[in-house]
């Protein structure tokens, strides 16, 4: 789909390491969310399957914010696995703590 591919591109990615925890149905686990963005995220591990629904809930600069999504990308195998997670019907404060979030932290590390 050329749209997403252009979207997902465009988005600034910031690497980060994170201890954050992913729910996907009734499984909860503790993950590290590896990179981030405002459309999504890539956190290690493989967690479910492509297209699977999922919500990663991660400390950002002004609290634990609980971020739906679903597995579009799941690569890599074992210890080297990673999924990649787009989010989906993210609340508008919760979309403008994000935005903030990576806007802040690209900029501190680029200072």
């Amino acid at each position: 789909e050329v749209t997403s591919l252009t979207e997902r591109r465009r988005a600034l990615r910031l690497p980060v390491r994170l201890a954050a925890h992913a729910r996907a149905g009734s499984t909860e686990t503790p993950v590290e969310v590896v990179n981030l963005s405002r459309r999504g995220l890539l956190v290690k591990g493989r967690l479910a399957p492509l297209g699977s629904e999922i919500s990663v809930r991660v400390d950002l600069l002004e609290g634990a914010v609980d971020l739906p999504g679903e597995i579009v990308r799941v690569h890599g195998e074992g210890k080297a696995s990673h999924s990649g997670i787009r989010f989906t019907r993210l609340e508008p404060q919760v979309r403008r703590e994000l935005a903030n979030y990576v806007i802040k932290r690209h900029y501190s590390a680029h200072a």
